[in-house]
């Protein structure tokens, strides 16, 4: 039924089958070859074993696979996919390691958005074994958050033994940095915080380096939880209920305030 409607409109560029039973998708590739944009979330599609199609689609840039009960990722030697460049894979139970390498094989990817990931580190992890990824969860990943998160997690996982789900990635790592620790010239570089970030009762959480500029905090923050920058004052409460005011206006870092682990950033129009 999907074949015939896109034989009888051939132009259609995005699709979406959200929750529409499906349980495989292996339309013919010549019905896709227009389709741009395609979403299949809330189907049981399980592997992309049960998606042969996907991967051969010549113009698929935006892909959304949620809640597809899919356990496990693995493309074998040609991931294809060749143009795909935005991924969402969030609500899917993803159990190991070396699913979320298989994802560096996709030549084109630079966004995704996953979670119910199998560590606490997720974030920086993610970031470490994807090279070319620009957005993680409707995050942009700057240059010192991609450094300190490489770092953190060569100094993790670089010591004999190494898993193998982690070895190629080490490697890699280790032509850049050299073997664990040997790079890190200040210590507050590569130490992560984990803050709580909070906005007319929204709240979530995410890691940022220390020596991150409370602009760029700020920044982060207005696109995860939908608010103008300009127009918000902060303040920093520790886990004891003490706060202080933040000037967003100074080029200073989270350590000048002594923001640390498990602080909260409480924004306010």
């Amino acid at each position: 039924m999907i074949e015939v409607f896109l034989r009888a409109f051939p132009t259609v560029s995005e699709l979406h089958l959200q929750e529409t039973g499906l349980n495989g998708f292996t339309i013919d590739v010549s019905a896709l070859e227009n389709i741009a944009t395609l979403s299949l979330e809330g189907n049981r599609l399980v592997s992309f074993e049960n998606m042969s199609s996907l991967s051969r689609m010549p113009k698929l840039t935006k892909l959304n696979l949620a809640e597809c009960k899919m356990s496990t990722i693995q493309f074998g030697e040609s991931a294809g996919f060749p143009r795909l460049h935005t991924l969402c894979l969030s609500s899917n139970p993803i159990l190991n390691w070396c699913s979320i390498s298989e994802m560096s094989k996709l030549p084109s990817l630079d966004t995704l958005n996953i979670d119910h990931l199998p560590n606490n580190d997720s974030r920086e992890i993610l970031i470490a074994k994807l090279p070319n990824l620009k957005n993680l969860n409707h995050s942009a990943i700057g240059a010192v958050e991609r450094r300190n998160a490489e770092i953190v997690y060569l100094n993790a996982f670089g010591r004999a033994p190494i898993a193998d789900e982690h070895r190629e990635d080490i490697t890699r790592l280790k032509a850049i940095y050299g073997d664990p620790d040997e790079k890190v010239a200040d210590p507050r570089e590569m130490k992560l915080l984990n803050l709580k970030l909070s906005y007319k009762g929204k709240c979530l959480e995410r890691s940022f380096p220390q020596n991150i500029s409370i602009q760029k905090l700020i920044g982060v923050s207005s696109r995860l939880l939908r608010f103008v920058p300009s127009r918000v004052t902060m303040e920093a409460v520790d886990p004891d209920g003490c706060r202080t005011e933040v000037n967003s206006q100074l080029d200073r870092d989270l350590n000048f305030y002594g923001i640390d682990d498990g602080f909260t950033c409480i924004f306010s129009c």
